[in-house]
């Protein structure tokens, strides 16, 4: 049986901590983790911090907990690439803000080990839409409810400010004809 995390108001304002920008001016706990520490090999999660900033969601938290689960650069160009566009067009497509809210799970900073093992919990994104987060030992995958797609988490717990952020391996999109 699934488990509901109580979702807070939307006053946390973690996004915005993500804007380049404000990893670039000032070291923050996790920064390094999140860019990769300079790899080329897909893992870091630039594109992600691009596109919160890109799209203004960034601006629509304040500072409170929140759990982000941050798709790797690799995930964005491959979900580019299956909608033949260029990972820009994909920043400034009409359901960019929708796609990454989904991705934010206000009110809680979840770690891994929070997630009891052989369990799905239920997660409220910032979207509305239900996270099912199921963790097996040491792995996790997160997907939307109603969709058979999941992501797996290949960094886990990395704290960041008031947040904690997971790096999954592919981009959560909305179930098919759910998007505006």
């Amino acid at each position: 049986m699934a488990r509901t995390l109580p979702a807070l108001a939307l006053a946390a304002g973690l996004l915005a901590l993500l804007a380049v920008s404000a990893v670039e001016a000032a070291p923050r706990r996790g920064a390094r983790a999140l860019l990769g520490d300079g790899e080329d090999d897909g893992s870091g999660v630039s594109i992600a911090i691009k596109a919160f900033n890109a799209t203004g969601a960034g601006g629509l938290l304040g500072d409170g907990p929140a759990t982000i689960f941050a798709p790797t650069d690799k995930a964005f160009k491959k979900l580019a690439s299956y909608l033949n566009l260029s990972a820009s067009d994909l920043l400034s497509s009409p359901v960019a803000v929708d796609i990454l809210k989904l991705h934010v799970v206000p009110g809680a900073a979840l770690r891994s080990t929070d997630l009891p093992d052989g369990q799905t919990v239920d997660a409220t994104s910032l979207a509305g839409a239900v996270l099912k987060v199921t963790r097996s030992g040491s792995d996790v995958t997160v997907g939307v409810a109603g969709s058979n797609k999941t992501a797996d988490v290949v960094k886990a717990d990395i704290p960041f400010n008031a947040a904690i952020v997971h790096v999954i391996d592919k981009v959560l999109v909305p179930p098919s004809g759910t998007t505006k």
